[in-house]
């Protein structure tokens, strides 16, 4: 609650051994927070309601493994109440789920790669069998349930569907370098799209409307019904990244943002920025219809941290909140906060909060008093229980939890003093 004695640490799972238990991929099912952690005996799946006596480890049969995380990709879901992950070894992964009880966690089938993709109350996966190869599946949690579901690649040939994208229950993917389609996992729901028009795979893109947008290496889209492609804006740099905001598309670029309702016409810049923006999966978080990311200054020798309502005058520079030695840091958003790892010369690393207002923005907890950093990270929220990871000397990384802050007058000076 902004107090000492409102944040601390959850459970020190790894309590008897030297190692950390590096708390991650957290999801909530139902209102109970699920992760993976190491207690000592190998990674596993815990849950916690938020106090140390409810924070428990799920006992996995000896032939599940340890449960498998992956740094290039998700390794857990949630989906239908239930927590999807992956057991075995790093190269022979099965996959399980559970809904919190030892009776209710189980294998459904081997998994050959890290997709885990919920679909339709149930979850797209790559599996693998003799007669089909490595193919797309999908189980609604159930063993009767788990199934193929789609053959992409007739016969036991590894078909590796690349991209896979849900929007509106329909899978946009692509099986070849001219072969984008869309399924809901029927054959005669299965439709090619933007065929014989050349993109690269790996080539990342954004679904709005009817149009997949990619910058490569200016904006352009493709229709996903007729074989339809358009120049949508070309700049000077290929942009970093692209952005679905409302009915809108924001571009970042180094120097500035734009918005694009798909029509060059349509397609205005925001705002010049300054070099630098962090703009990866993580450090982009939006809550109450406003958009937060950094930027690295390095005329300023900061990194700073901005908020966009997709207007001009509603994109501002919230403040400079790290020191020159820092770099973008992820950033978590809910009820209208975001939470991100902050950095001045008085505490190091440590968790802050921003409301997107200057006064607003302020140290939340010092985990390691003075300059010493506990480099927070793995923000998440379940009704107004915060939780994070962090390090300190006597447990390494734990789970810490907060019940949610409000601003109360001594904040003030202690975000000041930082500055100084």
């Amino acid at each position: 609650d902004g107090t000492e004695a409102g944040t601390r640490m959850l459970k020190n799972v790894a309590a008897d051994h030297i190692s950390d238990s590096n708390p991650r991929e957290m999801h909530n099912v139902n209102g109970t927070l699920f992760f993976i952690a190491d207690d000592g005996f190998g990674d596993t799946v815990w849950t916690t309601d938020g106090t140390p006596y409810g924070t428990t480890r799920i006992a996995l049969p000896p032939e599940a493994g340890n449960v498998q995380t992956f740094d290039e990709g998700d390794s857990s879901a949630v989906t239908g109440g239930l927590y999807y992950f992956l057991a075995g070894q790093p190269h022979n992964t099965d996959l399980w789920r559970t809904d919190g009880t030892k009776a209710g966690t189980f294998r459904l089938s081997d998994n050959d790669g890290t997709l885990l993709l919920p679909y339709r109350n149930g979850l797209l996966f790559f599996g693998h069998d003799a007669a089909h190869g490595r193919e797309l599946w999908f189980t609604d949690g159930t063993a009767s349930g788990t199934r193929l579901f789609m053959d992409v690649t007739t016969g036991p040939q590894n078909s590796a569907p690349f991209r896979p994208t849900v929007v509106d229950d329909v899978l946009y993917f692509s099986s070849g370098h001219y072969n984008r389609r869309t399924t809901d996992g029927t054959p005669a729901n299965t439709t090619f799209f933007a065929e014989g028009i050349s993109f690269p795979n790996d080539s990342p893109f954004v679904i709005l409307d009817e149009w997949l947008y990619r910058p490569d290496p200016f904006v352009s889209r493709v229709h996903l019904r007729v074989p339809k492609y358009e120049s949508v804006q070309r700049f000077d740099q290929k942009p970093l990244r692209l952005h679905v905001f409302g009915s809108s598309l924001l571009i970042f670029l180094d120097r500035a943002l734009w918005r694009s309702y798909g029509t060059q016409e349509s397609t205005s810049l925001i705002k010049t920025l300054p070099a630098g923006s962090c703009v990866g999966e993580s450090e982009i978080a939006v809550t109450n219809g406003v958009l937060y990311w950094t930027i690295v200054n390095a005329q300023e020798g900061s990194v700073e941290l901005w908020r966009t309502n997709g207007t001009s005058a509603g994109t501002a520079l919230v403040e400079s909140i790290s020191d020159p030695s820092a770099t973008c840091r992820s950033l978590f958003a809910a009820d209208g906060r975001v939470y991100f790892m902050g950095t001045d010369a008085f505490h190091g690393n440590e968790v802050w909060v921003s409301d997107g207002t200057e006064t607003g923005t302020h140290l939340l907890y010092d985990v390691n008093s003075g300059p010493d950093s506990s480099d927070p990270r793995e923000f998440f929220t379940i009704g107004d229980t915060l939780y994070f990871t962090a390090t300190t000397p006597n447990a390494g990384r734990e789970l810490w939890t907060s019940a949610p802050f409000t601003c109360v007058t001594d904040c003030i000076p202690k975000r000041r003093a930082a500055r100084k």
